[in-house]
């Protein structure tokens, strides 16, 4: 009798253990099922967009912008301008004072006068007393030279004759000798007296050139006097006040079209093969908060030095405001992101999820039989995320990797591992 009652509380004992033992093993299941535990972390395969990008500092300015520069310089007059004033094209900003050009302009004037009534006087043919006597001089000349000629002609005609010694034929010849050497004189002296009135009408003509070139001078000093604006725009910058001594070639006021602006970014060399003109940007505006901007690359542009020893290339975006932003002013620091390649509606997984064994990369996927390790292809990543264009398809559970250095979770091993056997 006692031994059937010892035998059945040890089949009771056996019974309860087998149940115990039932029951871990039920509550392990549960723990190993796709939904992970604590300490086994997953993630479900999911459709989504990814892309690739290139990030450059920069800052922004507008599209149309012109510094205004005196070019001679002087008193400021009359200042018209102010910094945020919007003026038209051609519209006067600053004027200069020119009353001691307009005395030096008066002055000019007169000399300019003189000069072409001198210079019409000669070109009349008004000449001078000594070109005159010149001319009546080879007249004169001419008629002494005729005379002697005739007497000469005569006298050799009467000693054929007899009727004059030789003496007095010799007598005529010498006569027509000096006749003929008073008009050659007579003749130099007209030359001389007409080269002088031709250089007189040079020099008055030289005299009247430079009188109109100094007057040209002075008129177009009091024209730049008055500085107008190049562009329609906004006032940016002033530089000179009323009253104030400017120098030559001085900046006077800075004139911008706000209406269109342009992101100037520093690109590093290895990332410039992936732009292209037209490519989209987004800009990130410092002082105006995490407001994204959106724009299109229009100019790429040569290496500049950024800083010993660093260079850059200098990327142009175009920006497309529908309205320019409050507080927008030139020289804020941009941040601008390149989009150079995009994948939409492609399967996605946390970058963390990979693992590397040898050449493949591959994950471990969470299944109803258990863990198994896949190799996976992947396509692009932005840092966070990455496609997986080959292994996975949406909807798949991948366990998270622990953190390096975390203790990897074991499995127990069999009933005994359960009860501690």
């Amino acid at each position: 009798m006692r031994a059937r009652v010892g035998l059945s509380r040890v089949g009771w004992m056996v019974i309860l253990l087998i149940a115990l033992a039932a029951a871990l093993a039920l509550w392990w299941g549960l723990d190993s099922s796709p939904t992970g535990t604590a300490s086994q972390q997953t993630v479900t395969v999911a459709l989504g967009d990814v892309s690739a990008e290139v990030q450059a500092p920069g800052q922004i300015t507008p599209r149309y912008q012109t510094t205004v520069y005196t070019k001679n310089g002087g008193i400021v007059s009359q200042l018209l301008a102010k910094a945020g004033q919007e003026v038209e094209k051609g519209q006067v900003l600053v004027r200069f004072d020119t009353s001691a050009l307009q005395t030096q302009v008066a002055s000019l004037r007169t000399q300019v006068t003189a000069a072409e009534a001198n210079l019409r006087d000669l070109q009349n043919g008004s000449r001078s007393a000594e070109v005159r006597l010149a001319q009546d001089g080879i007249r004169q000349a001419e008629l002494e030279t005729a005379q002697a000629r005739r007497s000469l002609s005569l006298a050799q005609a009467d000693y054929r004759l007899g009727a004059i010694p030789a003496q007095q034929v010799e007598v005529a010849r010498a006569a027509l000798q000096r006749a003929q050497g008073n008009l050659e004189s007579a003749r130099l002296k007209a030359l001389q007296a007409t080269q002088s009135q031709v250089l007189s009408l040079s020099g008055a003509r030289a005299q009247l050139e430079a009188a109109r070139a100094q007057l040209k001078s002075l008129n177009e000093q009091i024209a730049t006097s008055v500085v107008r604006s190049p562009i329609k725009g906004s006032i940016i910058e002033v530089q000179v006040a009323e009253g104030q001594a400017v120098a030559p070639a001085s900046m006077v006021v800075q004139v911008a079209d706000l209406s269109s602006w342009i992101v100037q970014s520093r690109v590093a060399e290895s990332d410039l093969p992936k732009l292209e003109l037209g490519m989209p940007v987004t800009v990130v505006v410092s002082a105006l908060g995490d407001t994204e901007y959106e724009g299109k690359i229009i100019q790429i542009g040569q290496v500049q030095k950024f800083r010993d020893p660093l260079y850059f290339y200098q990327v142009d975006a175009l920006m497309q405001f529908e309205e320019v932003p409050t507080g927008l002013t030139p020289g804020l620091s941009t941040t601008a992101t390149f989009v150079t390649d995009e994948a939409i509606g492609v399967p996605l997984l946390p970058v963390g999820t990979l693992k590397s064994k040898g050449s493949k990369t591959v994950v471990e996927v969470r299944t109803a039989q258990g863990v198994r390790e896949v190799e996976v292809q992947t396509g692009l990543d932005d840092g966070t995320s990455v496609e997986i264009r080959k292994g996975l398809k949406a909807g798949d559970v991948v366990v998270i990797p622990p953190p390096p250095g975390s203790a990897q979770p074991s499995a127990p091993g069999g009933l005994g591992g359960i009860i501690k056997f």
